[in-house]
């Protein structure tokens, strides 16, 4: 082969290795590990752009965390709750699709301080947080869901050391939620006792601090009867005061015989409006001979006025349920067929009493109220 001939070879080889990189660069090896660039593993920040800062379009999961940040800036943007709800909609679904979630959310939570946003405390389905005025309420909530471990030490940090009282209503959620065999003793307790009496969130109730009620429902405790009695005769405001009567109806429908023996030995028990004390007793189920016992105590009581004894007996048997969105608890309508059971046991009950009250003056009453049932 001449000189001029081999010039001529190694420029054509040349001009093939040229066209072949330009055509098809995933070809081309790019070390020692064997990997291909068509692998897309060459290193990146972790915000979608490679070591000299230029932006990598067609690595979309590796922007992620930008993404996130501008969802979050929009939910803090968000001019109404029907904003903040579509905002915080949109971050959530972006989570769900991240396999770095937990660490997305724990940066935002450690980077952002408390925010006051223009915007109601909302629930959805199973007490997921659709909507806050408060920030940090919503992060907490986020972290829960992708970071459950993180979420509860923090949770536990805030339950008596916040002054926001969605954050706090959030935060004894997180811990009800995540904490396994959770005792008498827990430090949950005093914080619900807390989140009941905070002066300040009394003044002002916020929806994010009446749902925290929901808390008092799902873990009762004696020391927190007083208090809601208290709360609810005092009439101060009327939310508050509603608040507190749900609970104790709703502690009713849950475990009769525990409300009836913690409301009648508190010392304010009298001082209740007395259609709370009826609506109460109303509850008793006729299957029970230790519900029906107390009930007639109650209504044989001297100090047990005919106006209240009345109110008792037409309200009797009392088997509405509270159907809602709650923090924790999940309510339920009562069944169909064991309502038509009951109203037909208590009719039979009732005629019963009225051959045995010792109030004749509720004879009339009596007989009244379980020919209603019996039609």
């Amino acid at each position: 082969m001449t000189k001029k001939t081999g010039i001529a070879c190694g420029i054509l080889v040349l001009a093939l290795v040229s066209l072949l990189v330009s055509e098809f660069p995933f070809w081309i090896e790019t070390g020692d590990s064997g990997e291909t660039a068509g692998n897309e593993k060459s290193s990146n920040d972790g915000l979608g752009r490679d070591p000299e800062g230029d932006a990598i379009s067609e690595k979309p999961q590796e922007s992620l965390s930008e993404s996130v940040q501008d969802l979050w800036n929009s939910v803090l943007a968000a001019r109404d709750g029907a904003s903040a709800k579509e905002a915080l909609a949109r971050l959530r679904e972006n989570l769900s699709k991240s396999e770095n979630s937990e660490s997305l959310v724990i940066a935002l939570w450690n980077s952002s301080a408390d925010s006051y946003l223009n915007s109601d405390f909302s629930l959805g389905r199973n007490g997921q947080l659709l909507s806050a005025s408060s920030s940090r309420a919503m992060l907490l909530s986020l972290l829960a869901e992708y970071a459950p471990e993180f979420a509860l030490s923090e949770a536990r940090g805030l339950l008596e050391n916040t002054e926001s009282a969605e954050v706090h209503s959030i935060a004894m959620q997180t811990v009800s939620r995540l904490t396994e065999n959770l005792g008498s003793q827990d430090s949950l307790y005093s914080a619900i006792n807390y989140h009941l009496t905070e002066e300040n969130w009394l003044a002002a109730p916020s929806n994010g601090y009446l749902q925290g009620f929901d808390l008092a429902v799902a873990h009762p405790s004696s020391e927190q009867v007083s208090i809601l009695l208290t709360l609810e005769s005092s009439g101060e405001d009327g939310s508050v005061s509603y608040a507190a009567r749900l609970v104790l109806d709703r502690w009713g429908e849950q475990d009769y015989v525990w409300t009836i023996e913690e409301i009648t030995t508190s010392p304010v028990f009298w001082e209740v409006d007395f259609r709370l004390r009826a609506q109460t007793f109303a509850r008793a189920n006729p299957r029970s001979e230790l519900e029906l016992d107390l009930l007639v105590g109650h209504l044989e009581n001297p100090k047990t006025s005919l106006e209240e004894a009345q109110r008792t007996l037409s309200l009797y048997p009392l088997i509405s349920n509270h159907v809602s969105t709650n923090l924790v608890t999940v309510s339920r309508a009562p069944n169909h067929n064991d309502a038509k059971e009951t109203v037909a046991l208590a009719s039979e009950w009732l005629r019963e009493f009225a051959e045995n009250t010792s109030r004749p003056e509720l004879v009339a009453t009596i007989t009244k109220r379980a020919d209603h049932l019996s039609q």
